[in-house]
């Protein structure tokens, strides 16, 4: 029997590639390495994850699943044989109060999956919240630039303070650059390894 651990992938800056990294880390995991993997749009504000695999037809989402007008099971769907996806649609959910809402759905569907990779909002918000409970670790998500490293250190420090073990830094869109800060100047300024 599964039980899916649940990653979430987070930054407090948009553009820094979380939506890109989630779609294809998830194909690989089901595609190249047999692992039944969920990936959910867990940003309700902008949600984009399905378009990545030109996914545009959907009778339900995770935001008719907050809103308790679906199962959770009605709102998944397959990608792939073993890559499945939990869509959210661009209207806007009228009450997230309970930021344990997201955790205790995501609980349900647990037993069917090796990993739950949630993509969220860059946002400060209840969303990003609900994500952070519903993970069992984090990464994050960051470009190696000076003004998204203070959002990647709130970011950090907001996971830190929510005891979400942080698992690490990913860097994405490294270009060579001198603006750019080097592997080691990140680990130091975030005191947080960086994958």
């Amino acid at each position: 029997m599964r039980n899916a651990k649940t990653i979430g992938f987070i930054s407090i800056k948009g553009g820094v590639g979380k939506t890109t990294a989630v779609a294809n880390l998830g194909y690989i995991l089901a595609n190249e390495f047999g692992k039944k993997v969920l990936i959910v749009d867990s940003n309700l504000s902008a949600p984009s994850l399905a378009l990545h695999y030109g996914f545009l037809k959907w009778q339900h989402t995770l935001t008719d699943v907050l809103e308790h007008k679906a199962t959770i099971k009605s709102a998944i769907y397959e990608l792939y044989p073993n890559l499945h996806i939990l869509p959210s649609s661009m209207k806007s959910v009228k009450d997230l109060l309970d930021p344990q809402m997201l955790k205790k759905h995501l609980l349900s569907v647990k037993p069917v999956y090796d990993y739950i990779l949630l993509d969220t909002t860059p946002a400060l918000n209840k969303e990003l919240l609900a994500a952070m409970l519903a993970s069992d670790e984090l990464f994050v998500i960051t470009t190696p630039d000076h003004a998204t490293l203070s959002c990647t250190m709130h970011a950090v420090q907001v996971a830190k303070r929510k005891r979400n073990p942080i698992r690490g830094i990913i860097i994405n869109k490294v270009l060579g650059k001198k603006y750019e800060l080097s592997l080691q100047d990140i680990e130091e300024q975030t005191k947080t390894p960086v994958v």
